[in-house]
């Protein structure tokens, strides 16, 4: 990475560099659940010497609690086994991904003009005659 970054004007070397630098720490919080519960000795030095990275660990921590009460409320406005049907499709998908994908619209997705439009029309409205451009 050294000698193409020489090449570069500071534009693209700063675009580069910060590049490179993300991609390690996207990578590096990726693996932190498996390197949490395999290194504890070495997390604790991360925690003692990056004081940004508790932070964000405290953060993160807190906005899982937040998102699991937000789940489980949500969740308890369904009826139990309409949840364990979803919970079934889910399951046998990831088992086998030849099953349907229970995370796609069955059915295309019709825009806000054209149900905008089968209202009016439902209402009385009268489109009219459509006429190509002179």
């Amino acid at each position: 990475m050294g000698p193409s970054t020489r090449e570069m004007g500071p534009g693209a070397c700063h675009e580069t560099l910060n590049g490179q630098w993300g991609g390690l720490n996207f990578r590096r919080i990726l693996n932190f659940r498996k390197f949490l519960f395999s290194n504890m000795p070495i997390l604790m030095l991360y925690i003692i010497s990056g004081h940004e990275f508790l932070r964000h660990l405290k953060e993160a921590l807190e906005m899982s609690k937040k998102h699991t009460q937000l789940f489980e409320q949500f969740t308890a406005t369904f009826q139990p086994n309409t949840i364990v049907s979803w919970e079934r499709l889910i399951n046998s998908w990831k088992k086998d991904r030849s099953q349907p994908n229970p995370y796609l619209e069955t059915s295309p997705c019709k825009s806000m003009v054209f149900i905008l439009l089968f209202i009016l029309i439902d209402h009385g409205y009268k489109p009219p005659p459509y006429r190509m451009c002179d």
